[in-house]
């Protein structure tokens, strides 16, 4: 084998690594300490975050990907806020807005159901 041919092989190689590399580097993701991301693959559901089994960091396979992809749901921690405007109730006459106030507490059972 002759240097050029050496030198082809070795670039190659470098390439491959650093497509690698970079396709990791774009695809992981790390969950905020207030946040819970329950991520479903085909065979499985797995929550992230804080003081979570699995840890806090995953890799996001776009969805289209067969056998690699996920989809992912996230949760807040803390207590959220919906706002419910023109909430019409008991009758017509009555339009009110309001804010409702709520903590998931089965977060991966809320993924399956959402």
């Amino acid at each position: 084998m002759s240097i050029l041919q050496l030198s082809l092989i070795a670039a190659v190689v470098a390439v491959v690594l650093l497509l690698v590399f970079v396709i990791a580097i774009t695809l992981r993701r790390v969950v905020p300490t207030n946040m819970v991301h329950i991520v479903q693959t085909s065979h499985s559901s797995t929550p992230y975050g804080r003081g979570k089994p699995a840890g806090n960091a995953y890799y996001a396979w776009p969805s289209w990907l067969p056998k690699l992809g996920i989809t992912v749901t996230e949760f807040p921690e803390s207590i959220f806020q919906v706002a419910l405007n023109d909430y019409e109730a008991y009758a017509p006459q009555y339009s009110l807005a309001m804010r409702a106030y709520g903590n998931v507490l089965l977060k991966k059972r809320a993924a399956q159901l959402g």
